[in-house]
């Protein structure tokens, strides 16, 4: 009774003007694979409460699988200041790897999304590590035996352990 939902949901936001009714709306219309409507209820959340992250990051989910791939990835990155993405906001505030980032780099790789997003991108482990960083790798616990294996892995972290300093940081993510 998706649909029945939907249209709830709709009624709802419509009549209250609320910001998270408008985002319910559109959560209910992204799982009925309905990205414009749901985009255009994440954009009425947004014009309701700008400082709406979860709003916005999945406003960036519906533009990515859409192919406007620049507003997605700029609305996405909302996601490291939104609640229940993340799994690790504490890094949402340091430095970013780039590449710029100076050969001899401490930087800490990790998993961010889901296991088969980490296991599609630990391809670019080693890579990182040929361009002069040291790389410390944290993914999920299930992961770990197969990152421990991966070529250009100088440390890998284990879940519990302390987190050790780091120059900067980069998500396993398809940015």
């Amino acid at each position: 009774r998706r649909d029945e939902a939907i249209g709830l949901f709709r009624t709802a936001a419509l009549s209250s003007g609320d910001a998270f009714a408008h985002h319910l709306h559109g959560e209910a219309a992204e799982l009925s694979a309905r990205d414009i409507e749901a985009a255009a209820a994440y954009r009425r959340a947004l014009a309701l409460d700008p400082g709406f992250n979860q709003a916005r990051a999945r406003l960036g989910t519906c533009l990515l699988r859409s192919g406007d791939y620049p507003d997605g990835w700029r609305h996405y990155e909302a996601r490291l200041f939104a609640p229940g993405f993340s799994t690790i906001l504490a890094l949402r505030d340091r430095p970013r790897w780039s590449l710029r980032s100076r050969p001899g780099r401490r930087v800490l790789v990790h998993g961010e999304q889901g296991r088969g997003d980490s296991i599609f991108l630990a391809r670019y482990v080693p890579l990182l590590a040929e361009l002069g960083a040291r790389t410390m790798v944290f993914v999920q616990p299930e992961l770990e035996r197969l990152f421990a294996r991966l070529p250009g892995v100088s440390t890998l972290l284990r879940n519990g352990q302390a987190m050790p300093e780091f120059d900067e940081q980069v998500p396993l993510d398809r940015k």
